[in-house]
């Protein structure tokens, strides 16, 4: 007998056993009245929860000594009459009522997401409950009796999960029985039998059997032989368990799903869980039943629901049967499935020929982790080459995963857009305008490249393949590819020719302008670049008369005339001369014979190469201008006739101040007019000044003429300073400035662009932290704004917030970069913080401050942010509380304002939108909590763009309701306090783990003490060298026994059979500790060695082997406080607050009347531009959440918007704005209309590969079509309309999967673009010919035509395609080996198309603007006119799809 456990055993032969356990139960009834109330699953449920109340009322009850919850079942003990009453009560007390509801939803509820759905609606209304059988859904399909198998699989589950587990021999010998209420938790009370031999048996008694102990040794067990019916409990769970693996059994169904239909989730249809449900190992299946699985939807499910309160009955009844579930689907594009294949891979063996079912396990695993925390399944699928996205659950939570979802691959995914240029303006964007290039990247959070393509067999000129290349989110690149497209048009671009005589001319005179040119590339004054191009072909110059070629791009068009009228002086300037014979000879004798002067003096007085051609008798002049170059002649001819008197000539630049050249030009004009007739040079247009060639006597007078006139217009000179809004700004540089120089000729002012003049863009191009992307104030003016930038460069904050480890090493990302702009000052710091500490990590969720050191702040704080590993560590709360304490922390300092990063988004993988999330709702707690704070002014900034963007799309979400984000837990974290301190040996000395790591260690190293079995523990952490999370495997030194253990020696097993647990060890054990290891070996422990440093073992890195001791230290034991509950208060409401960069004006003028005139000019610009314009969609519900997103749209458009009285079926506007931002406005309220509120429907089918491909994994194949198909005849025909002498001898269907995902997107989107003009044929079916690229290259390719393939036509470099075959079948066709030709048939996105008609213009790089004036909108396409075909010309790629490759021969 055992009275500490309870435990009483019975040895003998099997029957006498049997005899006196029978006896022993009945006297044990006798002795103890114990009662099992018998109710409802439900009721038992409802006590057991929510019934406190109620059972302690019943224990208050006389002649009741207990009355407690065993096994969801109550049981009382006491006087039978009084417990009799007890049951009248409950009846009475107890209210129960049954629903239903369908088998999804009953999975929804319960079983998924941990049941955490169904635990928060029993505890909103208190409710206890039990499910039901399943109701079959069609009686004539199925009995009503339960299925005999799912029975079988229950008891089968329940038997294995309670640790059973049974070896049979054979019957007969002694038998031993052990009975006691700790059956079933450790030793043989497991559950060991063996029939045969000396076996046990273990069976349970009620709860008092302890006490009754000590009264059954005195029993007679003498009794007569009694029958013992073992009765086998209810377990509430087992057919949730059984539930579990037809979900999980469904699920696995639907990963593998190729049509989407198994997983329609309305009502009727299979839901699959998809996270938190899982079965042990152990689980035989094999008896389960699971042929109709997916027929079990169908049926209904029976809830029994039980509360003390009727009205919280019918209210949770009420909600029960208002539920229903909402399911949103959608196509991936194929950059969003590579991007996301692509993350999965990362890190791991890339696997190729992955298969579509694991590509779309993959995509759906990826997709969980970008909504954490959200109650919905996500399904991924393949159908007709294209992986769509399916999420089910309720309506508001699937709403919010689908734009969690869609936000995130819109912010992360990257597409890109080539917009082709010419060389030439590729060489200005790299040399002379990057860091506006850098800026325009910023601002839309893209990046920007120039590329020059390879260059191809058919191109011949290296000018003609470049192009920009915008990579971004599509969210983002199609506004930032309209504002380069604007910025490259304000720039300006001129080709122009100069005739010649002859190419020799032609030749030499490029030469000269190549030099000139290559001044004017390498100087910083000229914001132009210049290209000669050469005919060096014969080719060339045989299509062409003699010429001179130019390229020149400048900043405006100003500064490119100037550069072409230099040029222009050059040609003018290259003077052939004939000069007589005997002049000739007489210029021969004197510059190279007698050489007074040398030729090579005279070349360097006139900064010119004069040569003396003998062959012809000739004298080549190469002077900067007609006038220098008639003054050498003239020189020349006073040389041939004895004249040596000759005049000095000098060249001076005066340089003139830019901003003053206005007024400067127009009072020296009648000094230059009267020194132009003593042929002197003048050139106005140099950028450095005023440029004079001349006399000397002549240059120098008029030079400290000019200089009294500039020093006289500076001390007149005035100049106001205009700031004016960024959207205006941009207004009035459309055009190269051209309303400023209207402006300026009306008024005689001079108008500048500060920030052109002073270059701010190229000084901080890569300094965007100013950029404000999104502000948000509340009622009482407390302000979120979200930045872009550098966090060590952030201007007006009192303070700034590292992202820190709670080691407080900086190795890498925020930490590091903050440390090396603090300087050393903050290492010593840091030391002195972990010393105060004692010596351990500081705790996560927690905060410190610091000194700024070098930095410009009052302090830096650092946020213990927790390391992010499954979401089930209280990751989350403690994110939380780190920011918070943050807050309080600057609070408590008393600063006006602060600014932080993502904290753990980034090197500590949180998931982004989740960090995000968090950190602004702790943010608005905070001012929720502190209204009256001194904290004004929180900025939230990242250097990453697409945490940014995260930011910027939650800082305007409404966080009042709580319940959205589903945390209702998120306030509230608890961490035990350390019980001893880990490290591991660096190079320079120990480095401590953060107190997460340090508890899983700690808990690892408990457990092999207990059992000496090596730890599986992996660890990501900080490596602390590099910034990066490193796997570490935790390994233990298999000697610890030997170590830690004094004269080991075989414990003996006690009468009972029973070992005592192991306990956890103590930091401080006594001298000697009994140590249970295994089943029977005992030893003792010794008491230093866990009480000093001990090398305990080491840490392995995963993917290199390399190993590093850890150390334990002991940590007095610490009480463990309980903290006091933190009551958060309400949420504000925000609004979104408009925000506009400013940029700076100089009017300078010679009065104030001028400048007032010129501002009043700028202001009426601006105010013309305004427009008024009336918009209205198609909206009638939720109507005040989508006048808060339409005003939001506005707002970030900067224009207002006016509701007017609503109609009965549409919301109607009216916007005020500058006209290209109501275009924009107008696009994104239409793109909410259609994509948010669903108004229209996603359209997959158009998405989805034609039909007649069939189903295809291949990436790409062609496939022949027969001479008898449709198709062939049809195209065959046409082809013959303009070819009647053509035979086509194959055509083929080009499938290539990646390039048609391209082009079905781009087709809808453009549908959208253009929903207005709904008659406006979008597609056409055009030819192409490929000429020199074999057509394998196109339909194989990235994009499939190719802008790289382009090369210059007549209208431009774009991608031609004609109308009929005859035009590219006779010049562009690719000729085969055996005399057969290949063109494409494509289908062809020409959308709105200009039609140049009989005109050209191969300058074209993109399409026209709509509207040249005010819009930043293009055509689609242009389409002109030549050898008798219409031809149309895209200057993108991804808006054609090479359908069908035809083979000809004539």
């Amino acid at each position: 007998m055992d009275e500490n456990h309870g435990m009483m055993i019975i040895s003998g032969k099997q029957l006498s056993v049997k005899t006196s356990k029978v006896q022993i139960q009945n006297r044990i009834k006798k002795i103890s009245s114990k009662s099992a109330i018998e109710l409802s699953a439900a009721k038992n449920n409802f006590l057991e929860n929510f019934g406190q109340k109620i059972l302690n009322t019943i224990r208050e009850q006389p002649d009741i000594k207990s009355a407690d919850i065993v096994n969801g079942k109550l049981q009382l003990s006491g006087n039978n009459a009084v417990i009799a009453n007890i049951k009248s009560y409950l009846k009475k007390t107890l209210y129960e009522k049954n629903v239903s509801i369908t088998y999804n939803m009953k999975q929804h509820l319960k079983v998924n997401f941990n049941g955490r759905m169904w635990k928060e609606f029993s505890k909103k209304h208190r409710v206890g409950y039990s499910f039901q059988e399943l109701r079959p859904h069609n009686k004539n399909e199925r009995s009503n009796t339960p299925n005999r198998g799912l029975l079988d699989a229950q008891r089968v589950f329940q038997t294995n999960r309670r640790g059973h587990g049974c070896d049979w021999g054979p019957s007969g010998g002694n038998h031993n029985e052990i009975f006691g209420h700790n059956q079933g938790h450790g030793g043989y009370a497991r559950g060991n039998f063996n029939h045969g031999g000396r076996g046990r048996e273990g069976f349970h008694t009620d709860h008092s059997m302890s006490n009754s102990i000590p009264n059954l040794m005195k029993l007679n067990l003498n009794d007569q032989y009694a029958n013992t019916n073992e009765n086998n409990s209810d377990d509430p769970e087992e057919g949730n368990r059984k539930e579990r693996y037809n979900a999980k059994t469904t699920d696995d169904e639907d990963a593998t799903n190729q049509d989407g239909d198994d997983d329609d989730y309305d009502d009727n249809r299979s839901q699959a869980s998809d996270s938190d449900v899982s079965l042990s190992s152990k689980f035989a299946i094999d008896s389960l039943n699971t042929k109709n699985i997916n027929d079990r939807t169908k049926n209904t499910i029976e809830i029994a629901l039980c509360s003390d309160s009727d009205v919280s009955l019918s209210n949770a009844i009420a909600e029960l049967q208002s539920y229903s579930l909402h399911v949103e689907s959608w196509a991936l594009t194929e950059e969003e499935v590579t991007f996301i294949l692509e993350q999965q891979q990362r890190g791991k063996t890339v696997k190729k020929n992955t298969s579509i079912r694991e590509r779309s396990i993959q995509i759906k695993l990826y997709l969980q982790h970008s909504v954490p925390n959200a109650f919905v399944h996500i399904y991924v699928y393949y159908i007709r080459g294209m992986s769509h996205v399916k999420v089910s659950g309720f309506k508001s939570d699937v709403h919010s995963a689908v734009s969690k979802i869609k936000n995130y691959l819109n912010d992360v995914v990257n597409t890109e857009i080539q917009i082709p240029i010419s060389g030439a303006m590729a060489f200005f964007l790299k040399k002379k305008v990057s860091s506006d290039i850098n800026r325009l990247g910023s601002t839309h959070h893209i990046k920007i490249i120039t590329f020059s393509a390879p260059r191809r067999a058919e191109n011949t000129n290296d000018n003609d393949n470049h192009c920009l290349k915008l990579v971004g989110p599509a969210a983002r690149i199609n506004w930032a590819q309209m504002a380069v497209e604007n910025f490259l048009g304000n720039l300006s671009e001129q080709e122009q020719d100069f005739s010649c005589e002859t190419w020799d001319i032609s030749n030499n005179i490029s030469l000269n302008i190549k030099t000139l040119l290559k001044t004017i590339r390498e100087s910083n004054d000229y914001e132009a670049v210049g290209f000669v191009k050469f005919y060096n072909l014969a080719t060339e110059r045989r299509q062409t008369t003699p010429k001179v070629t130019i390229t020149v791009v400048g900043l405006t068009k100003d500064i490119a005339d100037d550069v072409i009228q230099q040029c222009k002086d050059f040609v003018e300037g290259y003077v052939v001369w004939k000069p007589s014979l005997n002049e000739y000879r007489a210029l021969y004798n004197i510059l190279l014979v007698q050489r007074q002067p040398n030729i090579t003096h005279f070349q360097e007085e006139w900064d010119t190469k004069v040569q003396l051609e003998n062959k012809t008798n000739t004298i080549i002049i190469p002077a900067r201008s007609q006038i220098i170059a008639d003054e050498i002649k003239e020189a020349l001819q006073n040389l041939a006739v004895g004249q040596i008197n000759r005049m000095d000539k000098i060249s001076v630049t005066i340089p003139i101040p830019f901003h003053i050249r206005r007024f400067v030009y127009s009072a020296v004009q009648p000094v230059l007019d009267e020194v132009k007739t003593q042929r002197v040079y003048i050139n106005l247009k140099d950028w450095n000044g005023l440029k004079l060639h001349g006399r000397s006597e002549i240059i120098t007078s008029v030079q400290v003429k000019i200089n009294s006139i500039i020093d006289d217009i500076k001390q007149r000179i005035i100049t106001n300073r205009l700031t004016l809004p960024l959207i205006e700004s941009e207004l009035i540089r459309v055009n190269s400035y051209k309303v400023v120089r209207r402006i300026e000729d009306e008024t005689n002012t001079v108008i500048r662009d500060v920030k052109a003049d002073t270059k701010v863009s190229k000084l901080n191009g890569n300094d965007d932290t100013n950029l404000t992307i999104t502000c948000v104030v509340n009622s009482r003016g407390q302000t979120i704004l979200i930045k872009k930038g550098d966090i060590t460069k952030v201007k007006d904050v009192d303070a700034i917030v590292n992202a820190a480890n709670g080691s407080l090493y900086h190795a890498g990302g925020v930490d590091k970069a903050i440390s090396d702009a603090a300087g050393p000052a903050l290492d010593q710091e840091y030391k002195q913080l972990i010393a105060k500490n004692g010596g351990v990590a500081i705790s996560t969720g927690k905060a410190v401050k610091t000194t700024a050191g070098n930095l410009p702040y009052k302090s830096v704080i650092h946020a213990i942010g927790p390391q992010y590993a499954n979401g089930n560590q209280q990751e989350r709360p403690l994110l939380f509380s780190s920011i918070l304490s943050s807050l309080r922390l600057a609070e408590q300092e008393g600063y006006n304002s602060i600014a932080l990063p993502a904290i753990s988004g980034a090197t500590y993988r949180f998931p982004l939108q989740d960090c995000t999330n968090i950190v602004i709702r702790a943010v608005k707690q905070f001012f929720a909590d502190f209204p009256e704070s001194h904290l004004r002014k929180v900025i939230l900034l990242d250097i990453d763009d697409t945490a940014c963007n995260s930011f910027a799309r939650e800082v305007v979400n409404d966080h009042t309701n709580t319940g959205t984000d589903n945390d209702n837990d998120i306030m509230n974290c608890d961490l035990p306090p350390l019980t001893a301190k880990w490290c591991w040996q660096s190079d320079f000395g120990e480095k401590i783990y953060d107190d997460t790591h340090t508890h899983q260690i700690e808990d690892a190293f408990q457990e092999y003490l207990r059992t000496f079995i090596q730890s599986n523990l992996k660890i990501d952490c900080d490596n602390l060298e590099t910034g990066t999370i490193v796997c570490y495997s935790i390994h233990f030194r298999p000697d610890l026994k030997q170590i830690l253990t004094i004269n080991p020696n075989q414990g003996e097993e006690s009468s009972l059979g029973y070992s005592k647990p192991f306990p956890v060890i103590p930091n401080n054990p006594q001298p000697s500790a009994a140590i249970r290891m295994g089943s029977n070996e005992f030893f003792s422990l010794d008491r230093n060695a866990l009480n000093n440093r001990l090398v305990c073992g080491y840490q392995m890195r995963e993917s290199t082997g390399f190993k590093r001791d850890i150390i334990r230290y002991p940590l007095p034991l610490q009480p463990r406080i309980t903290s006091v509950a933190y009551q958060p208060k309400p949420l504000d409401t925000y609004q979104l607050k408009m925000v506009s960069k400013e940029d700076d004006w100089d009017i300078i003028g010679i009065n104030n009347t001028a400048l007032k005139q010129a501002e009043i000019a700028i202001r009426k610009v601006i105010e013309s531009a305004m427009i008024s314009e009336p918009f209205s969609i198609n909206l009638n519900e939720d109507i005040d959440a989508h006048k808060k997103a339409i005003t939001n749209i506005a707002i970030q458009q900067f224009i207002h918007v006016d509701f007017q009285q609503d109609s009965a079926e549409n919301l109607v506007l009216k916007l005020k704005g500058f006209e290209q931002n109501i275009l924009k406005a107008k696009l994104q309220i239409s793109l909410y209309v259609q994509d948010v509120l669903r108004i229209e429907a996603d359209k997959d089918d158009e998405l989805n590969i034609p039909k007649e491909w069939g189903e295809q994994e291949e990436q790409c194949k062609l496939v022949e079509l027969s001479k008898n198909d449709p198709d062939f005849i049809r195209i065959e025909k046409r082809m013959k309309e303009t070819m009647s002498n053509m035979k086509a001898d194959k055509i083929e269907r080009v499938q290539n999967l990646k390039i048609w995902n391209h082009y079905a997107f781009r087709r809808r989107t453009l549908q959208r673009e253009l929903s207005n003009k709904p008659d406006l044929q979008i597609e056409m079916e055009l030819f192409h010919g490929t000429r020199m690229t074999p057509p394998s290259e196109i339909y194989n390719g990235e994009f499939g035509f190719d802008m790289t393939f382009c090369t210059s036509g007549l209208w431009g470099i774009g991608t031609y395609f004609a109308a009929n075959a005859s035009y590219s079948c006779q010049n562009y066709s690719y000729q085969l080996p055996n005399d057969k030709r290949q063109v494409f048939l494509a289908h062809v996105l020409t959308g709105e198309v200009f039609d140049y008609k009989d005109k050209n213009d191969p300058t074209l790089r993109r399409t026209p603007k709509k509207n040249d004036s005010v819009s930043g909108a293009r055509y689609n396409s242009i389409s002109g006119e030549t050898r008798a075909s219409k031809v149309y010309i895209v200057y993108e790629n991804r808006v054609a799809y090479p359908t069908y490759l035809i083979t000809f021969s004539y």
